[in-house]
């Protein structure tokens, strides 16, 4: 198997994994949080997911190549 098929496969697994281990992690922090704890988790567990998904972007990338980064 080639290199590229090789890392492919294992990042397809490696983020299938990881996702399955937070939804199992979901349902252990559901079943033992009240119902007001949970609306605070909720709503700090989905601004994680949204940083995660503007990271995942490349905006760090922008950023750090930009020299000059203004207000503008």
């Amino acid at each position: 198997m080639s290199k590229v098929r090789a890392a492919v496969l294992q990042s397809f697994i490696s983020k299938n994994i990881a996702r399955f281990l937070n939804l199992i992690l979901i349902a252990i922090i559901a079943r033992t949080l009240t119902p007001d704890e949970l609306g605070v988790y909720a709503i700090a567990a989905a601004s994680i997911l949204i940083i995660a998904e503007i990271k995942s972007f490349g905006i760090s990338g922008i950023l750090i190549r930009k020299k000059d980064v203004t207000t503008n």
